[in-house]
């Protein structure tokens, strides 16, 4: 059986795109990480909140709806 080692692996041809390909890959990469801070933020403050008004109902200061 064949096995490709460390130096055939290294001889593998990558292709890398063009310059202005890449900083339109790399735009959109940053873009969808501040995204995802965003959205990772968001979350946060919705569990803090949701958890400040469980308390709140548990406390009787806020009244249960349903």
């Amino acid at each position: 059986m064949w096995k490709i080692g460390a130096a055939d692996i290294a001889n593998f041809p990558i292709p890398i795109p063009p310059l202005a390909v890449q900083r339109v890959i790399a735009e959109k990469v940053t873009a969808e990480r501040a995204k995802i801070i965003r959205e990772r933020e968001a979350a946060d403050r919705l569990a803090e909140d949701t958890e400040a008004a469980v308390e709140a109902m548990i406390l009787g200061v806020r009244k249960v709806s349903i």
